[in-house]
């Protein structure tokens, strides 16, 4: 009976990769068409174009790329994470009934027990599809905007990088709260390296914004209504400093841990990007204290 399971699961799975991927590309070609429009409303202008991005193709290729880089091992197809996530599933499958029999438990306990793995809230593959929708959706629609934002590199300078501001945000997402990247993905007035901007890891909540360049071609410049121009290269929330909100909040060292937090507070740390290494990666708490 398990080994049908087992079977039964994985043809679930299949199939649901198949319908995440048609999912995933009717929501980069929303994501390229919502770009386009809410950045040409805030302009009051119809500049901004999808260019190809309206193409079928172009998305089912943005799509299998986005999903490809989302691997910690690069290089393979949606596909290749159902299957990772089925071998997972497995595995943990046989740690149940091993251990299972070795304490004693009846074949109606462990049955039980299967069956909670494969559908209860929270459960092995129940939490691994929902960590794979959720952050593959988010990946899709982030990948959407930066390109359809490249395709219109004339108007659109950079990205800047908007993070959540509460006690779930990542130390690696606090030290990337509002800095700004050019669409090369070079960082403009610090040293964080982009990574390909979020999501910067599964469940990350983080997302991007355009900015716009200073000084537009003249051509482009003349569509702009002029009660638009002394408002349109604002940042969003430019007056709230993501750091210093963060240490007013009394979860602050839960977040960062009670070391990293004193070391902050005490202002041997200046900055949170000193807790991440060369590469944006967070460095251990032995190498936070041997680089200070």
């Amino acid at each position: 009976m398990l080994d049908a399971w087992i079977k039964e699961t994985e043809a679930m799975i299949k199939a649901f990769g198949k319908d995440l991927t048609g999912d995933l590309e009717r929501i980069g070609e929303n994501s390229v068409g919502h770009t386009v429009k809410t950045t040409n409303d805030a302009l009051g202008a119809n500049i901004i174009t999808a260019g190809t991005l309206g193409q079928a193709k172009v998305i089912q290729d943005m799509v299998e790329q986005t999903i490809i880089n989302l691997q910690p091992s690069k290089g393979a197809p949606l596909s290749s994470l159902m299957r990772q996530i089925t071998s997972k599933m497995g595995n943990d499958f046989e740690l149940l009934i091993r251990d299972g029999y070795q304490n004693g438990k009846t074949i109606q306990q462990l049955i039980a027990e299967t069956g909670e793995m494969l559908i209860g809230k929270g459960k092995t593959v129940q939490r691994n599809l929902e960590s794979l929708v959720r952050t593959s959706t988010s990946a899709i629609a982030q990948e959407a905007r930066r390109k359809t934002w490249a395709q219109n590199s004339d108007l659109i300078e950079g990205v800047q990088q908007i993070s959540t501001f509460d006690s779930r945000t990542t130390v690696v997402c606090w030290a990337r709260a509002n800095k700004i990247w050019d669409l090369q993905g070079n960082p403009i007035n610090h040293d964080i390296p982009y990574n390909g901007g979020p999501p910067l890891h599964y469940n990350c909540r983080s997302a991007e914004i355009s900015i716009l360049r200073r000084k537009l071609p003249k051509h482009l410049e003349d569509k702009i209504p002029a009660s638009k121009r002394a408002t349109m290269y604002g940042l969003i929330d430019a007056d709230v400093d993501p750091q210093e909100w963060l240490r007013k909040q009394p979860w602050a060292e839960e977040t960062l841990g009670k070391t990293r937090y004193k070391l902050w507070m005490d202002g041997t740390i200046k900055d949170l990007s000193q807790l991440l290494d060369q590469s944006g990666n967070p460095l251990n708490i032995e190498k936070v204290v041997g680089y200070i």
